[in-house]
């Protein structure tokens, strides 16, 4: 039974850092530990760090967010290394890429083409 298009989630990078978790296995304890606390702290030091929502219906791959610290900043130049790391070294995390915001897209006036 399909539910529909599954919606994205509202990011806010004006005030926060979102990474993107890329995990070894769809199924993992990592993913269990989500499903059971969706909205638990992955990680309190040196700042919490939040579960947001699976990337569409990609079973692998996840996104976080380092609330009140916007990439970019000097708050998160000094505790990127740590909160990188420490994501690394969760139990069934492959890669962590820190999320860009997104760009606008522009479209090409008929005199480009």
């Amino acid at each position: 039974m399909s539910l529909g298009p599954v919606q994205p989630p509202q990011l806010h990078f004006q005030s926060s850092t979102y990474l993107l978790l890329t995990l070894s296995s769809p199924v993992s304890v990592f993913t269990d530990a989500l499903v059971l606390s969706p909205s638990s702290q992955l990680l309190t030091s040196p700042v919490p760090v939040t579960y947001i929502s699976p990337v569409g219906e990609l079973p692998d791959e996840h996104i976080v967010s380092v609330e009140n610290v916007r990439s970019g900043s000097q708050d998160w130049a000094r505790i990127e290394k740590d909160v990188l790391d420490g994501l690394k070294g969760l139990k069934g995390v492959r890669a962590v890429k820190v999320m860009d915001p997104p760009s606008q897209r522009f479209k090409k006036s008929t005199q480009e083409l």
